[in-house]
């Protein structure tokens, strides 16, 4: 998700939710989705020069929604400088987008 307004660091925005819902309504109507109970999904939310991953999952069974957010990283200008300031938001971004999802889901 795109979008030039300020992410809030306590609140996710509506247009952040609305793509959780509808990545997680395409996940469940998907033919070869269609049997698991349980959908994850992992969104990268960018703004201005700002990002933050959001993850989660929705139980189908249980009724059950949970998500989980990064907290908003700078990505703006300064080359590696920057990177090396803010070194411990981007490994915690990295760890969230590279990880594997773990559990049945089926």
């Amino acid at each position: 998700m795109i979008s030039e307004l300020l992410l809030e660091e306590n609140f996710l925005s509506i247009s952040e939710l609305y793509c959780f819902l509808v990545m997680t309504s395409f996940s469940f109507f998907y033919k070869t989705a269609s049997e698991h109970k349980i959908v994850p999904v992992t969104m990268i939310s960018v703004s201005g020069h700002h990002l933050r991953i959001i993850q989660g999952y929705v139980d189908g069974e249980k009724g059950i929604v949970e998500l989980r957010k990064t907290r908003i990283v700078y990505m703006g200008t300064g080359g590696l400088a920057n990177m090396k300031r803010h070194s411990y938001e981007w490994i915690t971004c990295m760890r969230w987008i590279l990880a594997r999802p773990i559990g049945k889901t089926t």
